[in-house]
């Protein structure tokens, strides 16, 4: 069986000889998502520039009024599984997973291609409509530390948090400041060829309109300067890559709006 503490043991024994390399650092990537209240979705953690790695551990939080913790899966470089992440309920009930990783050999440094998912997390959405919550790495109780096949860390790792927000089953859900904005719903909705989204703002603001799909993926952005009084944005169906639901954001500084369209 695994021991799932040998990455800290490598951490006791490597720590006073252990450099900092100028290699390319590592990306550990969260996507954004909307998700449907009560529904049961993955979080895909996804890497970059993750080359002759010998050693993987972080800390990994939520709020769990927000999301409940399901599972780990898809495990997506050598040697990962179960085992070295720590799914015991007094962390998990926390809003915690650890993850403490390295390869049976451990001096046989693992390479994958950019954008591999190298294990995904599931979760319940928990919360209520608008509830949001981000998914953060952290160094509690499990401190951050990636090294590679020279046993060299690397020193400016980058960690790019995810950001789940819930909507209801209404399909729209507002955050923030709700009084900044009245609304309408998209209509039509579902559609096939064009959709439009109106609503009213009670001042000037600048935001982000951005259609991203089920998965997180964004299809459509555009930054745009609105100022007070009613907007009708339309959305034709050439941007929608193909059937399915898709989740609209209207991100201003002080709210943020989801929406959910369904592309038939």
């Amino acid at each position: 069986m695994k021991q799932t503490g040998k990455i800290f043991l490598w951490s006791a024994l490597l720590i006073c000889i252990f450099n900092f390399t100028s290699q390319a650092q590592p990306s550990f990537i969260f996507p954004s998502l909307t998700v449907d209240q009560g529904s049961v979705f993955n979080v895909d953690l996804k890497v970059a520039s993750f080359e002759d790695v010998i050693a993987v551990q972080f800390t990994m939080e939520w709020d769990v009024s927000v999301l409940k913790f399901v599972a780990v899966e898809n495990f997506g470089i050598t040697d990962l599984d179960i085992a070295d992440f720590g799914v015991e309920e007094i962390n998990t009930s926390q809003g915690k997973l650890t993850v403490a990783w390295s390869p049976d050999n451990p001096l046989l440094g693992i390479s994958v291609d950019d954008s591999t998912t190298i294990f995904s997390i599931v979760f319940e959405a928990a919360g209520g409509p608008g509830a949001s919550t981000p998914i953060q790495f952290t160094d509690n109780p499990t401190v951050r530390e990636i090294a590679n096949s020279d046993l060299d860390v690397f020193e400016n790792v980058v960690y790019v948090e995810g950001m789940i927000n819930i909507l209801g089953p209404n399909a729209t859900t507002i955050s923030g400041n709700a009084d900044a904005i009245n609304l309408v719903q998209s209509f039509p909705n579902p559609f096939s060829n064009q959709t439009q989204f109106e609503f009213e703002l009670k001042e000037r603001t600048q935001a982000q309109v951005r259609i991203t799909s089920a998965s997180g993926k964004k299809v459509f952005t555009e930054d745009r300067t609105f100022g007070a009084g009613r907007h009708t944005l339309v959305f034709k169906k050439d941007i929608f890559p193909s059937s399915g639901a898709y989740y609209l954001q209207l991100i201003a500084p002080d709210f943020l709006v989801n929406q959910k369209l369904i592309f038939k």
